[in-house]
């Protein structure tokens, strides 16, 4: 397999080139749902997985929600808060897919001309970004059995502090900003969760530095003030709960 991305060229920074393709929401969902999902085999020898330090067992609890693309990266959900017309043509808003992210087994290091990046590329992005959740629900009723959420930075972190911590995956929503923080969007999806899952403990595990500790800090306030609710702050030890992990 060839280390790149035709569509993407880099130029210091990465930046995409050409028409970029255009897709309908219903479309971009199509899309996801029509990826398949890692098997029990697939998960214990993911090659991310396995470098990012996780116990295959406790990932397989996620067999029904985690998906892959073609080439076997894990692709993760992305999700914002959208207005939709019901029957009775009201507009009401709703939390719903609007992207997704591959995650690559192998970064991209080189251009397609065989240049070395300056920064690998980890992750593609398919639609728009959003935050990243995981559940082993597939059912938005049987969120009620959430009693915990967990909050990081990325999805890599929040499944590596629910390992670390031995959550019970089926109990626990794990939620990352997905390498951005929009303040004003990620509260409007909380507070659209907190109404699925009103009792669930939030615990946030930002990254050890200055950003994530103004997050932490952000958020915090934010639950106290809007939702009276106490947050539990867990701070890493290293960089962050991945690099705790391994």
């Amino acid at each position: 397999i060839k280390n790149y991305d035709t569509n993407i060229e880099i130029k210091g920074k990465f930046e995409i080139t050409g028409e970029p393709k255009r897709i309908t929401q219903n479309e971009l969902k199509k899309e996801y749902f029509s990826l398949k999902n890692l098997d029990k085999y697939e998960i214990e020898n993911n090659i991310l997985l396995k470098a990012r330090g996780f116990n295959a067992e406790y990932i397989k609890a996620f067999r029904s929600s985690l998906k892959k693309d073609k080439y076997g990266n894990i692709a993760i959900p992305n999700y914002k808060i959208q207005e939709i017309q019901d029957s009775n043509g009201e507009i009401k808003e709703t939390l719903d897919i609007c992207g997704y992210t591959r995650r690559l087994n192998y970064p991209i290091t080189k251009d397609k001309n065989g240049k070395e990046l300056e920064n690998p590329i980890k992750n593609l992005q398919n639609g728009l970004k959003g935050l990243e959740i995981l559940t082993t629900h597939n059912k938005r009723e049987d969120l009620k059995n959430i009693n915990r959420i967990i909050i990081t930075e990325s999805i890599i972190d929040s499944l590596s502090l629910g390992q670390m911590m031995d959550y019970n995956p089926h109990q626990t929503l794990f939620i990352s900003t997905a390498g951005q923080f929009n303040e004003q969007e990620l509260q409007k999806a909380l507070c659209f969760m907190l109404k699925l899952m009103p009792k669930a403990n939030i615990i946030l595990a930002f990254d050890n530095d200055q950003r994530g500790r103004e997050y932490q800090e952000t958020l915090t306030n934010y639950f106290i003030k809007e939702h009276q609710k106490l947050t539990n702050s867990l701070k890493p030890f290293a960089k962050d709960c991945n690099d705790d992990l391994r």
